[in-house]
């Protein structure tokens, strides 16, 4: 991803949804550049037209990120905190996302390149790539207190806690078939 469109999408993670003209102004570039990145993070999906605006009697498109706009700026390093306040505005009954962003505050945000590259085949934010990354975050990561506030945070959505212990398991069992073949 080019820098200009980097810059975009972690001006709009953010930030409430913008316009293409408050975008360039925050960003402090160009109209034309940034109307052209606008349009060019719309091909690839990751920023969309959220609401109108009206001011002075016109009306102006307002953008906010999509799924993959999410991830891709977790991965920038935009806050998840920050994040979430804007995305259960934009997408108030998405509860993967939400989930996702209240986990995301205790990993690496690299891990979200796997469901970062899968999600344009699936079309959505699917919870079994959430749950993978999540989950092989906890067996690498060293920090006890970023682990108990993972866990904390898990618990706090049943419906995903149930999957993730699940998935632990599956994965315990795999791991000792694989330990007893060695």
């Amino acid at each position: 991803m080019p820098s200009l469109q980097k810059e975009i999408v972690k001006c709009l993670a953010c930030s409430e949804p913008l316009t293409i003209n408050q975008t360039k102004k925050k960003i402090h570039k160009e109209y034309a550049a940034t109307h052209r990145a606008f349009q060019s993070l719309k091909r690839k999906q990751i920023i969309k037209e959220v609401s109108i605006k009206k001011w002075q009697g016109r009306k102006y498109k307002t953008y906010w990120l999509t799924e993959k706009g999410i991830l891709a700026a977790l991965i920038l390093g935009a806050s998840p905190k920050i994040m979430l306040t804007y995305a259960s505005q934009v997408y108030p009954e998405n509860n993967i996302l939400n989930f996702t962003l209240k986990a995301a505050q205790y990993v690496n945000p690299n891990i979200f390149r796997i469901p970062y590259a899968s999600i344009d085949e699936k079309k959505a934010l699917d919870i079994s790539d959430v749950i993978s990354v999540l989950a092989i975050q906890m067996t690498s990561e060293t920090n006890e207190q970023n682990i108990e506030a993972l866990l904390e945070t898990i618990k706090s959505f049943p419906e995903y806690y149930m999957l993730v212990k699940q998935f632990l398991e599956s994965f315990t069992e795999m791991l000792l078939r694989i330990k007893a073949k060695l």
